[in-house]
Formats: structure tokens, C-alpha cells, sequence
């Protein structure tokens, strides 16, 4: 602001690292190291991106075991014990190895290893300014019902769009059924296939591309901006209901990702050889124009008015009395006296590099900024596909890992040509979106249960007379009320999901969040950080007894000390105060 000439200040890709990134990593056709990734991305952009490929790649390696397995599980088809596995131990279990793997990164980066991010100021918060009676300086708030009115109208909002999203569903099973009847057992690639298949594309482009991307990503947006927290942290926002709702079916996943993944990639190619090749015709065109004799005349009419040569009083302003200086004297003998401005020669490769610098600057000056929240908006839509779905359709895994296989290394393209360069942050792992993986891994647990009690009736196959009563003629897959009633199985659910979640909780809580090996190193430096401060007050006080006992000797000799003395190690003025810091500190550390 106190600079009106500049518009923006943001930092710029540096083109060997950005080189450097595109060959080693993004377009290498061998196994990316993601160690040396993540390291190489935390020092080009900051801990804060950083942290999202790091948990990337741990999410995508905790996909391997169960993207081989549901290989296997949709050729054997125990889908039942398969839908288990995922939903229950899974999840849980995916979600302890990224907390172990956060502290891992965490102590190679030297961070605090109990701090999961970090709190920055929201630059879009108002409000008003109040005295704090207990610091006595001045704060802005902002009160807690302002807020109430926008709750309201996310909860409307969200409303209307379940219901607009139901009738959507209820149309495209009424048309899966016509087609079920109307073509009976028709296998892969038949009317019925074809049918599914295209139903469920245009089911997911209306949920990922219309509802989501038009409708609810803009409003979603704009209330977060009603909300006006004060930090960053409270800004990013979680839509739950849309998440759940979204991940009724596994056709749109597949389709509506892989969509956005050839999205992603395309868009940012065009655009970046758009730019380049705009670029290279302006270069011609300012080449062209350098070159003319004109321009030559100009710029050497320009050079001709600065003064290179040695100081001279009647020739350099500055030198003369301050009463008899001309105006503008000063500035003009600062421009002249600048040994900078020797190089400004007419040279055409010189123009043309400086040029090309410049709207390097302005094309990166407009483009987006980056904001991770898609990207884990994205991931999230896949774990919760992954918890909760995998046992209707166990290749879910699979078309997750290769998913996310391509969109690791087309965030890194995107993030390198598209994206302008992000200010690099300071954090502690993914934040507040740890919590909602938390929370969905919870919802695939109470999903598991309601899929096998209540929607696919598989707990019937385990009882006799339940079996004992099935039609194979006019079986179909679903509950049979007849064996257990809706009380009935409400019950089951609510048992079997207690005990699963007393089954997590105790596997949760017997698994470290701290690998072994990286707290041992911990107590180590802490036991020798102790010792130091310890050994510190000891010596310290040692030597202020010794100096008052040799004072005290002094004293009673009668023996006094003339000219040079030599320095004492005694305390000074500000000695207790150390000490007492010191010994706080030391208490601070015992356990």
C-alpha cells in the first residue's frame, strides 16, 4: 500500500527447480520416490503443499493391499467378510500409519511433533474492535449469532439439494428396472450393460460437474465468506451431507474422476502452450520493433541523458551548497550516479531476455492461486467410496489406485505450469481435514451395518430357516422381512455397531501414533537437553559460592585490590533471573 507502483507481491517460478521437478519426478516414466518428492516440494513450495503429496502417496501405498485382494474377492465373491475388512479394520488402520507417518515426517523436517497444522490469519475477516480489559490492546470481533442466519440457509439449501438429488436417483432406478425386465440377462456389453453404464455417466456428471462444480462448490464458497472466521484453519469448510449423498453409487466415481483427472491434465497443457506460443509472437513482434532504427535512436536519446562521467562540482548537484541546488536536483543525481545503469545498452538480446522476464511475471501474476482444498475434497470422495461401498463392489480400491496413480503425478504438472507459485507455509500435517477422514471412516462403520442388516439382507445366509425359506426361482437379492422384522434388525444394527466400534477404539488406542524408534530419539535429546540445563545451574551456582567465599577470605585478610583485576565468574545483576529461567524451563520438561 505504501508502494502504489506495485499491484501484487507473490513469488515466481524459478524455471531450473520447476525443470528440475517436471524431469526427475513428474515425467519419469519409472517408481517416483515420494521421500525425496515431498522433500524437493517442502523446499520449492512449502510444508503446507508439501504435506498433501506426502499423505498422497501414503494413501495410495495403504490402496495396494486391498486393490489385490478385491481382485480376488470379486472372482470368489465373499463379499460379506470383504465389506468388513475395508469398512472396519481397514479404514482404521490406514488412518493410525498417516498419523505414524505424519510424525515421521514430521521429526525429519524438524517440527513439533504435536502440532497438526498451524493457525494464519484470514485476510477476508472484518468485524469489530473491542478493548481486551485483560491485555488492554484493541481486537476485532465478530459475534456468534451473525452467523446463526447462515447456518439456516446452508440447512435449506442442503435440503433442497438431498430432495433434487433423490428425485434424480428415484428416476434412474425406475429406469434400471425397466431395463432389467425389458432386457433380462444380457451380459457384458449387452442393451441392460449399456444402459447401467450410461445412466450411471450421466448420474455422476450431474452430481460432480452440475450439482457440485455450478451449484453447491459456489454457495458452499460464498457461506464460508458469510461466516468470517478469523483464521484460515475455520475457513475451510466440509460438506458431509454432499459426500454421503455423492457416494451412493460406484458408476459416477469412475467416470466423474477420471473426467476431472483428464481435465486437470488437458486444460493446463492448452493453456500453458497457448502462453508460449502467444509469448514467442509477442517476443517476435518487440524483436522486431527493437530492432528498427528508430527505437535505436530513442533508447540511445535516453542513455545520452545520464552522467557516467567523474564527480565534478559544477557537474554533479549533489556537491554544491544544499541553498543553491536546482529542484529535482537529488533524484536526478541518484539516476545518474547509478553504476546499474551502465549496462543498459542497446543490446537487442538484453531487451528481448528482459521482456520475456516481464511477461513471465504478468502471466504468473494472473494465474489461480492454489488452494488444496479440491484436491482433498477429491481424496476424501475416495475414501469414503472406499469405506463404505468396497463391499458392493470390491474393485472399488483398484480404480482408486489407479486414479490416484495418475493424479499424483498431474497435481505435481498442474501445480508446476498452471498454478501460480503458493507463499510457502509452515504446518503440522493436513489439519481439520484429518478429522473428517476420521469421521467418514465412523460413517462406513454405521454404513457397513445398515448394508448388511438392512439393505442386501446378507445376515439372512446365516441363519437356517432363513435359507430354508429362499426361492431360488424368485429370489432376489434384499432383506426378507418375513425372517426379521425392521425392530429386529434396528437391533442388531445398534449392537453390532458397538461392538465395532469398541473393537476400533481398542486397536486405535493398543498402536502408537509415535513410531518406537522415533520416540527413543525423542527421549534421547530430551534426556540430553536436561543435562545441559542442569549442569548449566550447577556450574552457574558453584560459581557465585566460590566468588562469595573468596570475597568473604578478602575481607577478613584485610586485603584490598588495586589496578587491574582480573574478571570474576561471579553473578551479575541479571543472574537470578537466569537461573530462575532456567530452572522453570527444567521443570517444564520433567514429566
Amino acid at each position: 500500500k505504501s508502494v502504489p507502483l506495485i499491484r501484487r507481491v507473490f513469488p515466481v517460478h524459478d524455471e531450473a527447480e520447476t525443470a528440475a521437478l517436471m524431469r526427475k519426478y513428474i515425467r519419469s516414466c519409472g517408481r517416483l520416490d515420494a521421500v525425496q518428492f515431498g522433500a524437493h516440494v517442502k523446499m520449492y513450495f512449502g510444508e503446507r503443499v508439501a504435506y498433501y503429496f506426502c499423505f498422497l502417496d501414503c494413501y495410495n501405498q495403504s490402496l495396494v493391499p486391498i486393490a489385490i485382494v478385491g481382485v480376488l474377492f470379486t472372482l470368489s465373491r465373499p463379499y460379506l467378510v470383504w465389506g468388513f475388512f475395508v469398512s472396519v479394520i481397514w479404514s482404521f488402520w490406514f488412518l493410525k500409519r498417516w498419523r505414524r507417518e505424519n510424525s515421521a515426517v514430521n521429526f525429519t523436517w524438524k517440527n513439533d511433533l504435536h502440532t497438526q497444522f498451524l493457525l494464519y490469519p484470514n485476510p477476508h475477516f472484518v468485524g469489530t474492535e473491542r478493548l481486551n480489559p485483560i491485555t488492554n490492546e484493541v481486537h476485532v470481533v465478530y459475534a456468534w449469532w451473525k452467523r446463526v442466519p447462515v447456518y439456516l440457509f446452508v440447512t435449506v439449501f442442503m435440503v433442497v439439494q438431498i430432495a433434487i438429488m433423490m428425485l434424480f436417483i428415484a428416476a434412474w432406478i425406475t429406469t434400471y428396472e425397466t431395463f432389467q425386465i425389458r432386457f433380462p440377462n444380457t451380459g457384458f456389453g449387452g442393451v441392460q450393460w449399456l444402459s447401467v453404464l450410461g445412466g450411471g455417466i450421466v448420474f455422476g456428471l450431474f452430481v460432480d460437474v452440475v450439482q457440485w462444480e455450478l451449484v453447491v462448490k459456489p454457495v458452499a464458497q460464498l457461506c464460508t465468506q458469510w461466516e468470517n472466521w478469523r483464521t484460515t484453519e475455520h475457513y475451510v469448510t466440509f460438506d458431509l451431507q454432499h459426500l454421503n449423498l455423492e457416494s451412493l453409487f460406484v458408476t459416477p466415481i469412475v467416470v466423474a474422476q477420471a473426467l476431472n483427472l483428464l481435465i486437470q491434465l488437458l486444460v493446463p497443457w492448452a493453456l500453458r502452450r497457448r502462453h508460449v506460443a502467444l509469448r514467442k509472437r509477442t517476443d517476435h513482434q518487440a524483436l522486431a520493433f527493437l530492432t528498427t532504427q528508430d527505437a535505436r535512436k530513442r533508447d540511445a536519446a535516453i542513455l545520452a541523458a545520464l552522467e557516467y562521467g567523474p564527480p565534478d562540482i559544477s557537474m554533479h548537484p549533489l556537491l554544491l551548497p544544499p541553498h543553491s541546488r536546482p529542484p529535482h536536483a537529488t533524484a536526478t543525481a541518484r539516476l545518474a550516479s547509478d553504476s546499474k545503469a551502465k549496462d543498459l545498452q542497446v543490446d537487442v538480446q538484453a531487451w528481448d531476455a528482459l521482456h520475456r522476464v516481464a511477461r513471465e511475471v504478468l502471466f504468473q501474476c494472473n494465474q489461480d492461486k492454489y488452494d488444496p482444498y479440491d484436491d482433498y475434497h477429491t481424496a476424501m470422495v475416495q475414501f469414503g467410496f472406499v469405506v463404505m461401498f468396497s463391499m458392493l463392489w470390491p474393485l472399488m480400491p483398484l480404480c482408486c489406485f489407479c486414479i490416484n496413480a495418475l493424479k499424483y503425478r498431474g497435481d505435481g504438472y498442474r501445480l508446476c505450469t498452471k498454478m501460480q507459485r503458493p507463499l510457502p507455509q509452515k504446518a503440522g500435517g493436513i489439519g481439520e481435514w484429518y478429522t473428517m477422514f476420521v469421521i467418514l471412516a465412523c460413517v462406513g462403520v454405521l454404513v457397513y451395518t445398515g448394508l448388511v442388516f438392512v439393505s442386501t439382507g446378507a445376515v439372512e445366509f446365516f441363519v437356517p430357516r432363513c435359507v430354508a425359506r429362499i426361492d431360488l426361482d424368485t429370489f432376489r437379492f434384499g432383506p426378507s422381512f418375513e425372517c426379521f422384522d425392521m425392530s429386529t434388525r434396528l437391533v442388531m444394527i445398534l449392537v453390532s455397531e458397538n461392538v465395532l466400534f469398541v473393537g476400533a477404539w481398542l486397536f486405535w488406542s493398543s498402536w502408537r501414533s509415535v513410531p518406537k524408534s522415533l520416540d527413543d530419539q525423542l527421549v534421547a535429546a530430551e534426556s540430553a537437553f536436561k543435562r545441559a540445563l542442569y549442569e548449566a545451574d550447577s556450574g552457574s551456582t558453584s560459581s557465585s559460592t566460590s566468588s562469595s567465599t573468596s570475597k568473604k577470605k578478602k575481607k577478613k585478610g584485610g586485603h584490598e585490590t588495586n589496578g587491574r583485576t582480573s574478571k570474576q565468574g561471579g553473578p551479575t545483576e541479571a543472574s537470578p533471573l537466569l537461573e530462575q529461567s532456567h530452572k522453570a524451563l527444567a521443570k517444564q520438561w520433567d514429566p
